[in-house]
């Protein structure tokens, strides 16, 4: 007989290292806890999504201080996930990509211009 062993060294849980952020078709938005901590988010703060009008597929968060949408804490987590409403966003978005939702992308860890950061939506998770 022989073996393999799947034991706490092999099988990990689904907690990601990856920032992503996902859509779903009512309007619900949420930010892993790696994207957070990257963005430097928290219950409260709030953000704006962009959309490259130029190129329809890209696009962008930035942490705002004025006319952003607000984020939460995700209840249902056990690490510092946060989310949002905004069905307009998920609608659009998932319009731009061809998606009926719902779809989680990675997030570049790299800011583009300084402050915005890109929503990988070819890099569905």
């Amino acid at each position: 007989m022989n073996l393999k062993t799947f034991d706490s060294t092999i099988v990990r849980g689904r907690r990601t290292m990856t920032p992503q952020i996902s859509f779903n078709k009512s309007g619900i938005i949420t930010f892993n806890a790696k994207l957070a901590e990257q963005m430097n988010l928290k219950p409260g703060d709030t953000v704006v999504f962009l959309q490259d009008q130029t190129r329809k597929r890209d696009w962008y968060i930035e942490k705002t201080a004025t006319n952003g949408l607000e984020l939460r804490r995700y209840k249902g987590a056990k690490t510092m996930s946060l989310i949002m409403n905004a069905a307009i966003v998920c609608k659009e978005l998932m319009a731009s990509i061809g998606s009926e939702g719902p779809v989680k992308f990675t997030v570049a860890t790299q800011t583009t211009e300084g402050k915005y950061f890109a929503i990988l939506t070819s890099k569905i998770a």
